[in-house]
């Protein structure tokens, strides 16, 4: 701060005691609802006006303080945004090696900080030639004019202009990391990508969980001939199996009869058509067919083990789980003929073939006047 600054500060403040203390001197002299006078209104103003130089010095001298700091950091700041600018040189050389192609020349910046560190033995402050080409650096690289000094309290920044050339960065809406966009992902149309890890662990759940089936994004079915690119041929085999049995109605699902089996039967493995019923009552014949696996023959009718010249009989055990059911009041999915027991909650059901159905008349839900639930039914037995 210089000494017109300091010597206009100390004058004012000397003026607002001069006129506090007359402003003490004056009190219990008079009423207290007594006008002002006019003497008392002069020193009012000039007190008033006091205060406000008073303030304007003070910014004086800080904007000064601020100038001379700036002016005497300007070298520092100068070869901090010259380092800066070195190192975005760097990268884009690094990126330029990485790629196989040549190195670029060494700008002015990269060839400062190694002139510097070369230098840094025998001198650890900022170099006198620091200056020497300032202006050609200020306008190729720093592209800022020279301020002055109450104007700017900063120097801008080196940007990074943007390489086109270098790999961009994709989001996985999955597990939500970056990975080069030069690795295989898959791009669905509601514009939500998927990286080849995370597609490939949905597509080991799906093939184990069929309610994952078929996979969606956004509700809408993700079709499985974008998926089978990204997968291992193992995997793919798998995952087109389990597409073939997951979209067969499980109503007509056929599976091997081998307990230890159990490998879903395609259906255009199925063969021939049944054979005529021997009598009006029989059931009709129909031929075997030879689990892929293990070659354990089942009928297609029944889904039992085949039996050759006889007719289909509904198998021993299911008749006595049905009348169990019966008895016990269970309902029967309408889609898949699988036995539902409801312990607690509302009658609406939803089978795990995905048919939704009331539990109490075993109609499709919101088709029937059933009422939807029971109170004793909504909360679990204690």
């Amino acid at each position: 701060m210089g000494p017109d600054l300091a010597s206009s500060q100390l004058i004012l403040r000397l003026t607002l005691e001069d006129i506090d203390e007359l402003k003490e001197g004056r009190k219990g002299k008079a009423r207290h609802d007594t006008p002002q006078t006019d003497s008392e209104y002069a020193l009012e103003l000039q007190a008033e006006s006091a205060r406000v130089a008073l303030q304007v010095a003070y910014d004086a001298a800080l904007a000064a303080s601020i100038g001379e700091a700036l002016m005497t950091d300007r070298e520092c700041l100068i070869a901090i945004a010259k380092s800066e600018q070195a190192a975005v040189d760097d990268r884009r050389a690094a990126i330029a090696i990485s790629k196989g192609e040549k190195a670029p020349e060494m700008s002015k910046c990269q060839k400062w900080v190694e002139d510097q560190r070369k230098e840094g033995e025998k001198d650890s402050s900022p170099s006198s030639s620091l200056l020497t080409d300032l202006e050609d650096i200020e306008e190729s690289l720093l592209d800022f004019e020279e301020l002055p000094a109450y104007e700017c309290a900063f120097l801008p920044t080196p940007h990074l202009a943007p390489d086109h050339n270098y790999p961009h960065r994709v989001l996985c809406n999955s597990c939500h990391d970056y990975f080069s966009n030069e690795e295989k992902y898959l791009k669905l149309p509601c514009k939500h990508t998927f990286c080849s890890a995370c597609l490939t662990s949905l597509v080991k759940a799906c093939t184990l969980d069929e309610t994952l089936f078929p996979l969606k994004c956004c509700n809408k079915p993700i079709d499985t001939t974008t998926i089978t690119p990204y997968l291992t041929a193992d995997l793919r085999l798998l995952f087109t199996a389990k597409c073939i049995e997951f979209g067969t109605p499980t109503a007509s699902r056929l599976y091997c009869p081998n307990t230890k089996c159990s490998t879903f039967i395609p259906n255009h493995s199925f063969g021939g058509s049944p054979s005529k019923p021997s009598s009006a009552s029989a059931a009709p014949v129909v031929p075997a067919i030879p689990c892929p696996k293990c070659h354990t023959l089942a009928c297609p009718g029944c889904k039992q083990p085949a039996h050759p010249g006889d007719n289909c009989a509904e198998n021993v055990l299911t008749l006595q789980v049905r009348q169990l059911a019966k008895r016990e009041m269970w309902q029967t999915c309408p889609g898949c003929r699988a036995i539902v027991e409801l312990r607690q909650g509302c009658y609406h059901i939803v089978c795990r073939c995905r048919t939704q159905f009331c539990y109490l008349c075993a109609a499709p839900w919101k088709t029937c006047g059933c009422k939807n639930a029971e109170e004793n039914r909504l909360y679990a037995r204690s």
